[in-house]
């Protein structure tokens, strides 16, 4: 397993902004010696995954376009998260789901209820405000200049959001890269969420769990971790190199 995991971190190691790299490069990247690059290195291009520019450089070969053409073309957020929404949500058995912007509101497209009788209700097709309750802070702060910049002014002007508070909250999520709600859109409810990256850097969509304030307390932290990491396997499957965007890493 070891070993598969090196030689997919130096394919990734090649980027629009990195088309060739010298194999110290591809070394430091990836944070393998300088051995062992090697000979992983001459096994992709071997295998035809690799090419040798010169000496010591190396690029993609047209052979992992077969990957993109073999791509199923309606994978969609659902099919790639879904493996991974449904052992967060079996992991801490409270309610786990995905939520999109749309234009200056968030909607939830796909919930997993917990099985717990005591339990945040989360519905598809649910609407809030972007930039109210944890999914819509975690979306809103990943947004571009204008969007935010309206969304904010929406929050002022339907529920009363002083701006520079809600500007300044956005920037702590940037920062941290998650959002923390208690009692923001139902009362009682305390949300933890955070961004789904694509592989360009934007966002569209934002992984959120949901439960009772009665349980949140004692479990914020393991929440909040484990929402991170999933939400960075979901990035990643989505095609986002985390380490290209800050905070994210």
């Amino acid at each position: 397993m070891r070993t598969v995991n090196r030689t997919f971190s130096i394919l990734e190691a090649f980027t629009a902004d990195r088309r060739s790299l010298a194999l110290h490069e591809i070394a430091k990247i990836v944070g393998l010696t300088s051995p062992t690059t090697l000979r992983i290195v001459k096994s992709l291009v071997d295998l035809g995954y690799l090419v040798r520019l010169s000496k010591n450089e190396y690029c993609l070969s047209p052979k992992v376009l077969r990957f993109s053409a073999a791509l199923k073309s309606t994978l969609g957020i659902r099919e790639i998260s879904y493996d991974i929404s449904h052992d967060l949500a079996e992991q801490t058995k409270e309610s786990v789901a995905i939520y999109m912007v749309d234009q200056l509101e968030r909607v939830c497209i796909y919930a997993i209820d917990s099985e717990l009788r005591l339990q945040a209700v989360v519905r598809e097709g649910e609407r809030a405000e972007l930039g109210q309750g944890a999914s819509g802070k975690a979306l809103l702060a990943f947004q571009d200049t204008k969007t935010t910049a309206e969304a904010i002014e929406n929050n002022r002007r339907k529920l009363g959001v002083e701006p520079r508070a809600l500007a300044a909250e956005l920037d702590e999520i940037r920062a941290r890269g998650y959002a923390v709600t208690n009692s923001e859109v139902t009362f009682g409810n305390a949300a933890v969420a955070a961004p789904i990256f694509e592989r360009d850097g934007t966002v569209r969509f934002a992984l959120s769990l949901a439960c009772p304030e009665v349980r949140f307390g004692k479990s914020r932290e393991q929440f909040t971790e484990k929402v991170l990491q999933s939400s960075r396997l979901i990035s990643q499957r989505n095609g986002a190199v985390l380490t290209d965007f800050p905070n994210v890493s």
